[in-house]
């Protein structure tokens, strides 16, 4: 081998570091990329599960629902039996005052035919 393939040679090895080195720096640059949004994703996870862990204290639990449920459930019950028995008592006052103008009518006609029956 004589000096000029020799100088040939390590001129293309120059230049095979060099693409080498390169891709590493391209390779170490998006591993730096991809870090940095890693982090910037675990710090909204993060700041997401202070959220949750806040808001989680502002539900009731399941046991204070079932009995607040279980009360307005016995308030609904009470306020229906009550208006079922107005709804009774004035069912009653309206047949009793049906009655009444059934039998007024029935006084009237009655009067009516005496009256004419007298007036003949």
């Amino acid at each position: 081998m004589d000096e000029g393939q020799i100088q040939a040679m390590v001129y293309e090895l120059d230049k095979q570091v060099a693409v080498l080195q390169q891709r590493a720096n391209s390779a170490d640059k998006a591993v730096i990329v991809a870090l940095t949004d890693l982090g910037r994703r675990l710090d909204e996870m993060n700041q997401f599960r202070a959220q949750i862990n806040t808001e989680r204290n502002t539900f009731m639990t399941k046991e204070i629902f079932d009995a607040k449920h279980d009360e307005l459930d016995r308030k609904l019950a009470a306020g229906l039996g009550m208006v079922t028995e107005k709804i009774g008592e004035m069912n009653s006052w309206k047949s009793n005052m049906q009655g009444r103008m059934w039998m007024l009518g029935a006084v009237l006609a009655t009067l009516m035919g005496l009256l004419k029956w007298v007036i003949k």
